[in-house]
């Protein structure tokens, strides 16, 4: 059965947790995984030993002196030639760079969304074929089709809606 007891570390991986290489042999990896980021690996395990194909999961790791940060693992299962038990390989990957990138971005889209939903102009988004990829909640108002007529299912805006003569003006 699986303890997830640590049976060999590299220096890069004793480092990024703050730990001596030989103080990490036969400590369960478990200690390092904050307390709410256990289910996922838990459940990454657990797909990992049914499935026994590689599984990749993100965590929030915790060095030796409490600071933590963000980890992929990906993992995969190997055969110990000894006592022919299963074994599991990780590599552990630092990608707190990478979240605090997609966490500006998620505020930069708040701040954008927040925008384009509270001016009272409508604003919408078209592809090079001036289908509707987004168009703003008070579409309504200024046109009288809801939202959902005019942006769900990539609608062209302009058939119909546009007079003749500015019809030119926004292709």
């Amino acid at each position: 059965s699986y303890k997830g007891l640590i049976q060999g570390a590299n220096l890069t991986g004793a480092t990024m947790l703050g730990v001596e290489k030989r103080n990490l042999i036969n400590c369960p990896f478990s200690q390092f995984i904050t307390e709410d980021t256990q289910d996922v690996f838990y459940l990454c395990r657990q797909k990992l030993i049914e499935t026994g194909s590689r599984q990749s999961c993100e965590v929030r790791l915790m060095k030796e002196d409490g600071t933590e940060f963000h980890a992929q693992l990906e993992c995969v299962t190997v055969e110990d030639n000894e006592n022919n038990t299963k074994l599991f390989r990780m590599a552990v990957s630092d990608i707190g760079e990478r979240k605090q990138a997609e966490m500006a971005l998620q505020g930069s889209e708040e701040k954008y969304r927040s925008l384009i939903t509270n001016i009272p102009d409508v604003t919408w988004t078209t592809d090079h074929k001036s289908k509707t990829i987004f168009c703003s909640p008070n579409v309504e108002d200024v046109f009288g089709y809801t939202q959902d007529e005019i942006c769900e299912g990539g609608n062209n805006i302009f058939p119909g809606r546009i007079h003749p003569e500015d019809a030119e003006k926004v292709k």
